[in-house]
């Protein structure tokens, strides 16, 4: 049986400081709102499951996974996943400082998480986060080695589930007011989940040279269903 990664948690620091003030369920203001086309920009932090955000978030993944060194020959276009989502944000709302321990539903018979705390709620930043632990990582020995200067950043966890190959669907949740230095957190769920020890996260070559059955059109350097 094939073994996968320890989990790792993102914490990131920011020169903004927000006053935190008392929120009555923000997720569940955040569904009725969106239910009820009543949406203020003001809110629109809270709803990792709005429109925009989903977007922003799917984007930043599939930039990410379009721009790997060295260049894939088997990567997929990320979709998003409502299920995955649903489920990443049921985790946010628990404000609980540690991964998610059901690994699987009906669906996925492993689901990938990364997590990110911060004092900010730029969700940009807390994906970039996890895309800055490249510099760690080495494709060819397939190894994460501590940077120079900066001991806090060894590991690289989430950087290689963001380029799994054959991760198809991703789906995430934010919650912000945990309690704690960093009230503001992020976790994305992938499916089917990655970091299995000993594979490496995609198979180097020509763009679009090995896409999986199924995935046969290429967009820019990512396999499309089809």
């Amino acid at each position: 049986m094939k073994k996968r990664y320890a989990g790792h948690l993102l914490l990131l620091r920011s020169k903004h400081q927000w006053l935190q003030t008392p929120e009555a369920s923000p997720h569940r203001r955040c569904i009725l709102l969106v239910e009820n086309k009543l949406e203020n920009q003001r809110l629109l932090p809270y709803c990792a499951s709005t429109a925009k955000q989903k977007q922003d978030i799917l984007r930043w993944h599939n930039d990410f996974r379009n721009n790997v060194t060295p260049k894939a020959a088997n990567m997929v276009k990320l979709a998003w996943g409502d299920d995955l989502a649903r489920k990443a944000q049921d985790w946010a709302d628990t404000c609980i400082d540690g991964h998610n321990s059901v690994k699987s539903n009906r669906r996925w018979q492993w689901i990938g998480e990364n997590m990110a705390f911060s004092s900010d709620t730029d969700l940009r930043e807390m994906v970039k986060g996890w895309e800055g632990e490249r510099k760690v990582y080495d494709y060819w020995s397939n190894t994460c080695r501590p940077a120079p200067g900066d001991p806090m950043l060894s590991s690289c966890g989430h950087y290689t589930q963001m380029v799994w190959a054959n991760t198809k669907f991703i789906g995430c949740g934010f919650k912000k007011g945990c309690p704690g230095r960093f009230p503001n957190r992020l976790v994305c769920n992938y499916g089917e989940g990655g970091n299995w020890i000993g594979e490496k996260p995609y198979e180097s070559g020509g763009k679009c040279s090995q896409c999986p059955p199924g995935y046969g059109r290429c967009n820019r350097k990512l396999c499309l269903r089809g």
